[in-house]
């Protein structure tokens, strides 16, 4: 479901440490690479459900939605269990919680790690354009982990899981204390049929 992002990260690696926001033709050439994948990769939702690709749809990009935050590592790393789109459960590590500004606002995500992916935070989430403008069951963040107590997160590069696309696939659900009471309207939104 996430590999399509392993492939991103050497792009990823070289913008996280600036303040300034990543150039528009880095974004455009990430969602052309991924449109690309959708559209030909054996493992892409549409491919495997045989349901035709017309491209994804993105909010424009944000300067405001790419912004550092505390991480607040846990003492212990326990195993949790997250419920999926399908009722299997799938275990993940809890990473803590990142904690961040935006809007006006002070926010904070539970963060965890999918098992095998020990480079990179995931991070689901609800906002208020959930089930309007964006996916009803949430979208998905990745941060890459840093040493220190912080981490960029960049909204721009959040998306809908596969199951948004083909219902065949197992998602994991967004936990209740990752509903964010603003609008984020940054990264992949809903088109019709999704």
């Amino acid at each position: 479901m996430f590999r399509y992002w392993k492939l991103l990260l050497p792009v990823l690696a070289c913008s996280c440490g600036s303040t300034e926001s990543r150039p528009k033709s880095v974004y455009g050439q990430l969602r052309a690479h991924k449109d690309s994948l959708m559209r030909f990769d054996a493992e892409s939702p549409f491919r495997k459900g045989n349901i035709p690709f017309e491209g994804l749809a993105y909010f424009p990009e944000q300067a405001s939605w790419k912004l550092r935050a505390i991480w607040r590592r846990p003492e212990f790393r326990p195993t949790l269990t997250l419920a999926t789109s399908k009722g299997e459960p799938r275990p993940v590590l809890q990473e803590g919680v990142v904690e961040f500004e935006a809007e006006g606002k002070k926010l904070r995500l539970q963060a965890f790690s999918l098992e095998g992916d020990d480079a990179r935070l995931f991070i689901p989430f609800k906002d208020l354009t959930t089930g309007g403008e964006t996916y009803g069951a949430g979208r998905y963040l990745e941060a890459l982990k840093e040493p220190g107590d912080s981490v960029w997160l960049d909204f721009n590069l959040c998306y809908q899981p596969y199951c948004a696309y083909n219902p065949e696939y197992s998602c994991p659900l967004v936990p209740a204390e990752n509903n964010l009471l603003v609008a984020v309207r940054a990264g992949e939104k809903a088109k019709g049929g999704h």
